[in-house]
């Protein structure tokens, strides 16, 4: 079973059966209905989150096929995560700016932003191949999670069983055991497509909770940037605005005009704050051995790290004289690109262990009542907007 609490009950409910233990019985019984329950309230609710995302994508990029590539979904590519989908959505938005004059380059951007999106569709999908290959045991989805998006070659434990599995497969006096070390290697799977379904919710609700907070930011990030990273709650000029909107919606008939001009205002506010984000990541963009890390705050992380920046600044120096210096540049390459990664692995760590208590404390009821939240909240803005625009018509 998929669900290691709901297959805890049913393992003591099968073990009470045979008890004679009514009420025990009974009692678990009620408790399997209840964890039932909420897995479907958090399919339910993870279904409602994708079709939102997907709406999104669907709206701002319209060019994008839903289904670059057999099986791979456009929401499944999640481009707007993709440093290089970033900068050409943010070059589109320039270039929208003038699309009379633009118009010729508005349509290669386009084109590149397709042919990139049908580049990382394949690379999903051929990551889900190479890893079913190598544990052709293993089914090409884990609780739903494709193979190549579970980090099974990151994990000690996994790469521990696979060695065991592989010495077993060498004796034909162990062969028949691999097919056990193999079911453990499968628990393990189900553990860490767990984790990537915890995270990525977690992720999720970050942006969510910041949306239903600000509908009129529309789209769950700005610039390409997610919503939950935007410093929006300790920048002072985005909270004066804030403030003042919603001063205004105490008589939003009123003060429509207003409102509207204050929401413009913040829309623009926000995105020079994802501007500054994206132009943070900009300076790394300098160092191209480095391996790009997805999670929250690397960026930032990084250049404020004390170590890494006395190696960053170092290799600016030798850099003035690559051939004569290749070899220690090649030196500090590496010692780069492994603190990178130390201060990666550390986020991930926090947030794993963040997404973990929240899922723990947090109940279905809460999940989904959030969720509808900011579909309201999104409806309620898109009610406004349309009413302000027939407003706009109607006027003499």
């Amino acid at each position: 079973m998929s669900d290691p609490n709901f297959a805890e009950l049913a393992t003591r409910h099968a073990q009470e059966a045979t008890s004679g233990d009514a009420a025990g019985i009974l009692r678990l019984e009620q408790e399997l209905r209840d964890q039932a329950c909420r897995i479907a309230r958090e399919v339910r609710v993870a279904r409602r989150l994708d079709a939102v995302r997907n709406e999104d994508l669907h709206e701002r990029y319209p060019f994008l096929p839903e289904e670059p590539v057999r099986g791979i979904l456009l929401g499944d590519v999640r481009p707007v995560q993709q440093p290089a989908f970033r900068e050409l959505s943010n070059k589109l938005d320039e270039q929208r700016r003038d699309p009379t004059r633009n118009a010729a380059a508005i349509r290669a951007t386009e084109e590149q932003m397709t042919a990139l999106v049908a580049r990382l569709a394949e690379e999903r999908a051929e990551a889900t191949e190479r890893a079913h290959e190598q544990y052709p045991f293993l089914p090409r989805r884990v609780l739903g999670v494709r193979l190549g998006d579970i980090p099974l070659q990151e994990d000690e434990l996994l790469s521990q069983l696979a060695r065991r599995r592989v010495r077993q497969l060498r004796n034909s006096k162990t062969v028949i055991d691999a097919q056990a070390t193999e079911e453990e290697m499968m628990r393990r799977a189900e553990e860490l497509a767990r984790n990537v379904k915890i995270v990525d919710a977690y992720r999720g609700n970050g942006n969510e909770y910041v949306r239903a907070r600000n509908p009129f930011l529309v789209y769950e990030d700005r610039k390409c940037v997610p919503l939950s990273e935007l410093p929006l709650a300790g920048d002072g000029v985005y909270q004066g605005l804030f403030r003042d909107h919603l001063t205004a919606l105490e008589d939003a008939e009123a003060n429509a005009p207003r409102i509207a001009e204050l929401e413009n205002a913040l829309r623009s506010r926000a995105d020079e704050l994802a501007l500054e984000v994206c132009e943070r990541e900009a300076r790394l963009s300098h160092y191209s051995f480095l391996s790009a890390q997805d999670v929250p705050g690397w960026s930032e992380a990084l250049l404020h790290d004390a170590e890494f920046k006395q190696l960053r600044e170092r290799y600016d120096e030798l850099s003035k004289d690559p051939q004569g210096n290749a070899e220690a540049l090649r030196e500090l390459e590496d010692a780069m690109e492994a603190r990178s990664r130390a201060i990666a692995e550390a986020l991930r760590t926090a947030e794993a262990t963040n997404a973990a208590e929240q899922a723990r404390l947090k109940t279905p009821s809460q999940a989904e009542s959030g969720v509808s939240r900011v579909i309201e909240c999104m409806a309620a803005s898109m009610r406004i907007s349309r009413m302000k625009g027939e407003a706009r018509l109607a006027a003499p």
